[in-house]
């Protein structure tokens, strides 16, 4: 009698035991799996909100750059010297100013498929006004490029450039500007500001050359 007592309890350990280690491998399982499913979704999502950020970013920039581009500046009122209002926050390092002067030098503009930097419009102050710019810098190119083509009515000779070679307009002017950017520790980078009035144009020049 004790020998089938001893039986039976033995069978109903085994079965219980076996019943336990089926239990919790499988839970452990559905749990494991449940788990890695979750991480993969959740990665997933993250990667594909990653992207929706570039693409909105991408699009914001773009749009920034075509507002300024077409930016129209107008200057009212006396010179006002630059004052230095911060830093940039974002891009290439460089001291935001804010004012407005008359510079007098020369101007040169170039759409050529071969010049550095493609399109570009760009003043290179004389002796007698750099001391008005920021550090005296004595070149910056216009940020509100449209506007600054139509002040200096380059748009008629641009018809005129010849795409296999490297083509140049320039002349010598007294132009208002407005706020500058002054960048630091750049290569082959330049200063930005606004064009906003072109006072004198003393005519132009356009001449191409083989590039070298």
């Amino acid at each position: 009698m004790k020998n089938k007592i001893h039986i039976v309890a033995f069978v109903a350990l085994t079965i219980l035991a076996g019943f336990l280690v089926y239990l919790f491998t499988y839970n452990g399982m559905g749990k494991a799996n449940f788990i890695n499913e979750t991480d993969t979704k959740s990665q997933s999502k993250f990667l594909e909100e990653s992207k929706d950020d570039r693409t909105l970013r991408e699009q914001r920039e773009r749009a920034e750059g075509l507002a300024m581009l077409e930016e129209v500046v107008i200057v009212s009122g006396p010179e006002i010297p630059f004052v230095k209002i911060g830093q940039a926050t974002f891009g290439p390092a460089g001291d935001i100013y804010e004012g407005q002067v008359i510079l007098s030098g020369r101007y040169y503009y170039t759409n050529s498929p071969n010049a550095h930097g493609g399109e570009q419009l760009c003043f290179e102050v004389d002796e007698s006004s750099v001391q008005k710019t920021p550090d005296k810098r004595n070149r910056f190119c216009f940020r509100n490029l449209n506007q600054a083509k139509r002040l200096f009515k380059v748009e008629s000779i641009e018809a005129n450039f010849d795409v296999q070679q490297y083509c140049e307009i320039t002349g010598n002017a007294t132009i208002w500007i407005k706020n500058y950017f002054l960048l630091r520790a750049e290569i082959g980078g330049t200063d930005v500001t606004k064009i906003a009035r072109v006072i004198t144009d003393n005519g132009k020049n356009f001449s191409c050359r083989v590039p070298m």
